[in-house]
């Protein structure tokens, strides 16, 4: 797993990256953007992850692929980090269908990447107080 030392108040900009994502990720469901909606909730758990693995291990996922961040996250010891795992899973496991592939996100899809994206953030947040 490669990863990429970053300094711990970076967190923050990483968690304003989310925040920011995901607040267009509504905008874009209110404009029946559901291909939009979805990749920004997406990316604002990418970012969410990142800004916990930086804040707990002053690390970032740097790999290929961003199920690594994944085997980071497993490193902290966290209340109710299977379930919000599977949160940030569900987001990265429709990653390739919304951005790389011929289909297109459906209202359906859109309003559940961005609850994942929801509470995902939410708990991220709720761990960055300690």
């Amino acid at each position: 797993m490669r990863t990429r030392a970053v300094d711990k108040h970076f967190y923050l900009n990483y968690l304003k990256k989310a925040e920011e994502f995901l607040q267009e990720a509504e905008r874009a469901i209110e404009n029946e953007r559901w291909n939009a909606s979805v990749s920004l909730s997406i990316h604002s758990g990418i970012c969410a992850a990142d800004a916990l693995c930086i804040f707990n291990l002053g690390v970032r996922s740097a790999g290929e692929g961003h199920n690594e961040v994944v085997q980071l996250i497993n490193k902290i010891n966290i209340k109710d980090i299977n379930v919000k795992i599977r949160q940030l899973l569900n987001l990265i496991d429709i990653k390739n269908s919304a951005e790389y592939s011929e289909s297109l996100m459906s209202k359906k899809d859109a309003l559940t990447a961005k609850q994942n994206a929801e509470r995902f953030l939410l708990w991220v947040k709720d761990n960055l107080k300690r």
